[in-house]
C-alpha cells in the first residue's frame, strides 16, 4: 500500500471520527477537556508519538550496540 493511500485513508477516518463526535457528543462532561472536539484523538496521537520517540531514544541510548561491537578487541593476524 502506498504512502499516499495510507494518508488518504487515515484522513478519512479522522474526519469521520470528528463528525461522529460532533453528532453524538455527551452534553454532561465531567471535565472541561471532554467537551473539546477531537481531544481524545489528539491526546491518543500525542501519546503514541511520545511512546515511539521514547522507545527509539531508550533503544539508542541503552540497548543498541556500536557497529564494531563484535570486531572490538580482535587483532589482525596477517
Amino acid at each position: 500500500m502506498s504512502t499516499k493511500k495510507v494518508i488518504t485513508i487515515a484522513s478519512l477516518v479522522l474526519i469521520l471520527s470528528i463528525i461522529v463526535e460532533v453528532l453524538f457528543v455527551h452534553p454532561h462532561a465531567e471535565f472541561w477537556w471532554h467537551e473539546v472536539i477531537g481531544f481524545d484523538m489528539i491526546f491518543g496521537f500525542l501519546g503514541c508519538l511520545l511512546l515511539i520517540v521514547g522507545a527509539k531514544t531508550f533503544g539508542k541510548e541503552f540497548v543498541q550496540r556500536p557497529e564494531d561491537y563484535y570486531a572490538g578487541g580482535e587483532e589482525d593476524h596477517d
